[in-house]
């Protein structure tokens, strides 16, 4: 079984619906999968709801997506969710992200603190709308 942490930040003015639809083709893409999935997104989006989502895994291997707003030291854009110091619970994780400048300091911490693997951007990311019918 795989397991997922689904973390969008679908109440951006902005990115929302973006991020809404990336989280939307994920879910779609899992149809038939033996997946346990755990989706995060708006007023949920704090430090504390994620850390008690995460600790549901046991230490256990997981897929980490984010789609949301970032910066050098944090997730999120009104609300930092995930923060460079506070990753210890992302160990073992496969983590994703599209996410500004996460690549940096909060990508690497989360590697320091065991995540397996990290993906995601240390420079702005950037898509072309209407690309991709999302």
């Amino acid at each position: 079984m795989v397991r997922l942490a689904l973390i969008f930040e679908d109440d951006d003015p902005n990115m929302g619906v973006y991020f809404t639809a990336c989280a939307e083709n994920v879910k779609a893409a899992m149809n038939g999968h033996a997946t346990e999935l755990h989706e995060i997104s708006g007023e949920n989006l704090t430090i504390g709801h994620i850390n008690l989502t995460i600790e549901k895994f046991n230490g256990d291997k997981f897929i980490c997506l984010v789609y949301s707003h970032g910066s050098k030291t944090s997730f999120g854009s009104r609300n930092e969710f995930i923060v460079k110091g506070g990753t210890k619970k992302f160990n073992k994780s496969f983590f994703y992200t599209f996410s500004c400048h996460t690549g940096r300091e909060v990508g690497e911490d989360l590697i320091e603190s065991g995540c397996v693997t990290f993906w995601g951007y240390t420079s702005e990311a950037s898509f072309v709308v209407g690309y991709l019918p999302i």
